[in-house]
């Protein structure tokens, strides 16, 4: 199949629609549907790394692709190393990787979707990816606050409180600040969590910000440089 191998070479824009895809049946499917007990944590970790994946080939610089390709691979493999030891270091550390390759893919997709060139249906969904991203970066963000700093947030009068360390109560951490953080991109915040820690309020704070300014910013480059596009 010649598309496939236009992604799998790097050499298409269809790559930035993978991801989507990827990003859609994680935090559509995945998380609501699948319970991080039993088989469904094995589930969790394919949508994770399907997500990992397709961001690593949505990379289009060869050097930087290699760093996110090896990113991604620390990253499933202290996940994995968590059946075996659970322990706060390592699910920890699991979280800062996870976050910094996360960041890496969005600034490093935001720089081909904002490139010079025809506005593609491809650029547009990777956008979109990028939006998507940005809920998953502070998600895990959130996370590492209520899983460092005791009573950092509330949720529904009751105060967070991390007393394992297993993989069952790490997924649902992940999945909860998920929740909290598109909520507050979004803006919608119904305030069934809310941050108590200083640290946590400013970056609620800073999400809230970029949730409101990146579709207006987005919106301006694209028909700019549609078009310019045209005018060429």
């Amino acid at each position: 199949m010649r598309w496939l191998e236009e992604v799998l070479l790097f050499r298409s824009d269809r790559a930035l629609s993978f991801l989507l895809f990827s990003l859609i049946l994680l935090l559509f499917v995945v998380y609501p549907f699948i319970s991080p007990e039993g088989i469904g944590k094995y589930l969790i970790d394919v949508g994770f790394a399907l997500v990992l994946i397709s961001g690593s080939f949505a990379v289009e610089h060869r050097g930087l692709r290699r760093v996110a390709f090896g990113l991604a691979l620390v990253y499933l493999l202290t996940r994995w190393a968590t059946y075996a030891t659970p322990s706060r270091e390592l699910l920890l550390t699991n979280v800062i990787v996870g976050m910094v390759f996360l960041v890496f893919a969005a600034l490093a997709i935001l720089g081909r979707v904002f490139a010079a060139g025809p506005v593609t249906r491809h650029r547009v969904e990777g956008a979109v990816a990028v939006y998507l991203l940005l809920g998953l970066i502070f998600g895990s963000a959130f996370a590492f606050i209520a899983m460092t700093v005791p009573d950092a947030f509330a949720i529904d009068t009751t105060r967070i409180a991390i007393t394992g360390w297993s993989r069952e109560t790490y997924d649902q951490v992940m999945g909860a600040f998920t929740y909290f953080s598109f909520i507050t991109l979004t803006t919608v915040g119904y305030g069934d969590v809310t941050p108590l820690n200083e640290m946590a309020k400013q970056i609620a704070v800073l999400e809230a910000l970029i949730g409101q300014l990146y579709p207006a910013i987005l919106l301006a480059r694209l028909v700019s440089l549609q078009v310019t596009t045209r005018n060429e």
